[in-house]
């Protein structure tokens, strides 16, 4: 059997490095139950709330292959998706995500000069 708690310091280490491979200073937060934590990991200077989750197998990993498939070649896979009445939520490499925010940034900067905002 499984010990859920070193299971769960395990992945969140193994975030942390991912996120240090980036050069962003990442580590695991004080563990303690209860709202308002700052979650698994803390990023110093912003104002994340960053869990890290890892199982056998999670839809979104499917539906982000499916993405990584069919883009074509140096765009990068983005998938957004919702439950039923739920929120939406985004899914993407995490060496992607400053990469993807500036993107955005700058298709939202362009798209309002077009509009005349800017």
């Amino acid at each position: 059997m499984v010990n859920s708690r070193q299971k769960g310091k395990r992945i969140e280490l193994e975030a942390c490095r991912v996120f240090r491979s980036l050069g962003i200073p990442a580590q695991r937060s004080v563990q303690y139950q209860g709202r308002g934590s700052p979650g698994d990991i803390v990023i110093p200077w912003t104002n994340l709330h960053l869990e890290a989750k890892g199982r056998r197998a999670i839809v979104f990993h499917r539906f982000y292959e499916q993405a990584v498939a069919d883009a074509r070649h140096g765009s990068l896979p983005l998938v957004i998706s919702h439950e039923d009445r739920g929120e939406w939520l985004a899914t993407m490499r995490v060496a992607h995500v400053a990469q993807v925010a500036e993107q955005l940034l700058h298709a939202a900067d362009c798209w309002a000069r077009e509009q005349g905002q800017g």
